[in-house]
């Protein structure tokens, strides 16, 4: 007998924060379709859910997200899309604009995959990055406020100068370019972009320490006395991956449209150590030490009110987020 629940695409669900939304959406009792690259890839994640039929999660293999008509047979009878695939983008001394094409491709063939073929969706959620919005040049910026209505500002000229803001582009671009799309096509399902800022939280305890994403390797850098130093905070603002989990969540069954900020609010990698110390007090004396100058940097903040009133989200304290992602650590070392 065939289920009635409804079924949710979730793009490149190995990833850190996709694996917490594939997570978020069986939990609320829908089916989730997944794209990996690999079988290999595939039953890394099942691992994830033990229990979980076949039926309720299953997977789609897609090489290459970029491709032309990647996701064609794979929105066929879902009833969103949560667009979190990105290619991985890595910083170089040299910046070639063809570095962008991947991003742009995926979003821009992943649109038109669901035009074609997903008649059944009601709503698509893509994954953009706080990234796209913060203007960097700008430094920590005390007494401003970040919103949906800003866009980081550099362009691709821009980048050929200075190579280390590729990144936020490759963010950036595919996010204007969707909402062009959106803008010019006018598809009859909702179009919103979730803007998360460094994404903390509870890692798989299934996977290994080189598995560890970036965000959440320097923390355990910082509680493993593997950085001696506190680093600089280049974007103090951050979120739990399990709420940013739950507002691609929410922004689905709420039909959504247009930019969010998940952000939980400020956050310091001083503070950090300070909660790493407090909490973990066996490791106190490896975690670097703050400077009071340090804990109370004055920085920028961002106003999470549009998916706190929209979506209904009550962000987890840093200190919530930090301590359960610790005690994950400590049970992949």
């Amino acid at each position: 007998m065939a289920s009635d629940k409804e079924i949710v695409l979730v793009t490149g669900a190995s990833g850190f924060l996709a694996n917490e939304i594939v997570r978020a959406f069986l939990n609320a009792s829908y089916r989730v379709r997944g794209t990996v690259r690999s079988k290999e890839t595939a039953d890394k994640v099942r691992n994830e859910f033990p229990g979980v039929s076949e039926s309720d999660l299953s997977f789609a293999f897609v090489p290459d997200i970029a491709a032309e008509g990647a996701l064609d047979e794979a929105v066929k009878g879902v009833s969103g899309v949560i667009h979190t695939a990105a290619p991985v983008f890595y910083g170089t001394n040299h910046f070639d604009e063809k570095q962008l094409e991947p991003a742009v491709l995926g979003t821009r063939n992943a649109l038109k995959s669901i035009k074609q073929y997903g008649s059944n969706v009601k709503a698509v959620v893509i994954t953009s990055s706080f990234a796209a919005i913060e203007d960097f040049s700008k430094g920590p910026r005390p007494g401003y406020v970040y919103t949906e209505k800003d866009w980081f500002p550099a362009t691709i000229e821009h980048a050929k100068e200075n190579p280390g803001i590729g990144y936020a582009l490759s963010k950036k671009i595919p996010e204007q370019e969707a909402w062009a799309w959106y803008e010019q096509e006018k598809p009859s399902w909702k179009l919103s972009a979730m803007c998360p800022p460094f994404i903390y939280g509870p890692v798989s305890t299934l996977q290994p320490l080189s598995r560890l994403n970036q965000s959440s390797g320097d923390v355990y850098n910082l509680m493993f006395g593997k950085m001696k130093e506190v680093p600089p905070t280049i974007m103090p603002s951050f979120v739990d991956v399990r709420d940013a989990a739950e507002t691609h969540l929410k922004a689905f069954q709420k039909q959504a449209e247009g930019r969010f900020i998940p952000a939980g609010g400020k956050y310091l990698f001083a503070t950090i150590c300070e909660i790493l110390a407090k909490n973990f007090s066996e490791k106190a004396d490896v975690i670097p030490k703050p400077t009071a100058e340090q804990l109370n940097l004055e920085t920028f903040t961002v106003d999470n009110s549009r998916a706190v009133k929209e979506l209904g989200m009550n962000f987890r304290s840093l200190e919530e987020c930090i301590v359960d992602a610790g005690r994950t650590y400590l049970q992949l070392h």
